[in-house]
């Protein structure tokens, strides 16, 4: 097989894998996607490396793509709280600004270290944490927060803050929040992060062209060329079919399996990371 073709095969693969998280997990799936761009845009024959901003912008383009038509599906059907979302969003805008500022400005080795290092205390806390107790919805109705919109608000900024920095759409620290602290079931988190995902991650990329990183004369200076745009387009096009297969087929599974595989997934890709 050509490398061109192999190439494309690994982002397209990446992107279904990609798929499978968000759908099993509710999180945006940059703690895997940047990762796997970071290293595969590094060993592409023929291309230079790009910094790593260039990963994130890549998976907060690809996440924002495969998210929004889940989210709009669930804002249809009622499967969210509409307040919870507006204080996630409103307390996202500020942090964002800063995640922007600080990924345009940081060096990319240093951007490596701090997010493996978020996702390895992410995973330990998902692993190790004892969640906080869930008050148990009546049969079809959504689960309560056990926090106040202060809290919420809070939840949102940190959220909002990843989103902007590494890429990771925002749920990613988002659903250990609303599990471990918040008092959700997974599933209803997972809904409610799905969509605050959306919102933080085309929120982002927003701010990113206002800033002017997501500029042409920006992006051929950082090598950013029409390979890079064919390869990502692939990637996005197996996220969006994946997460449409398999968030159909995986509505239900128990809380504590779904932390602990969350878990597992955080920690191997901080890992990865630090290699």
């Amino acid at each position: 097989m050509p490398d061109s073709m192999l190439f494309l095969v690994l982002f397209a693969l990446a992107g279904a894998l990609t798929g499978l998280l968000m759908a099993l997990f509710g999180i945006g799936g940059g703690a895997f996607v940047v990762p796997v761009i970071d290293t595969l845009f590094h060993h592409v024959p023929g291309l230079s490396p790009v910094p790593m901003r260039i990963a994130v912008i890549c998976s907060l383009v690809a996440i924002g793509m495969g998210s929004t038509w889940r989210a709009i599906e669930l804002l249809r059907f009622g499967a969210v709280r509409l307040r919870a979302i507006g204080l996630l969003a409103a307390g996202s805008v500020l942090p964002g600004l800063l995640g922007v500022t600080l990924l345009t400005r940081l060096s990319g080795d240093v951007l490596r270290q701090l997010f493996a290092l978020l996702l390895c205390v992410i995973g330990l806390w998902t692993a190790l944490g004892r969640p906080a107790p869930v008050i148990e919805p009546a049969a079809g109705a959504r689960s309560t927060m056990r926090v106040g919109a202060a809290a919420v608000m809070a939840m949102g900024g940190a959220a909002g803050l990843a989103s902007a920095m590494f890429g990771l759409g925002g749920a990613t620290l988002l659903m250990p929040l609303l599990t471990m602290r918040a008092g959700m079931t997974v599933f209803d988190a997972a809904n409610l992060s799905t969509v605050f995902v959306a919102f933080a991650t085309w929120q982002s990329l927003l701010m990113l062209g206002l800033s002017g990183a997501l500029a042409p004369s920006a992006l051929a200076a950082a090598g950013v060329g029409s390979v890079h745009a064919g390869l990502l387009a692939a990637l996005t096009v197996a996220l969006v079919g994946s997460q449409w297969f398999f968030s159909r087929r995986l509505r239900r599974m128990d809380d504590r399996l779904r932390r602990r595989l969350l878990a597992a997934y955080l920690l191997a890709a901080a890992a990865w990371m630090f290699r």
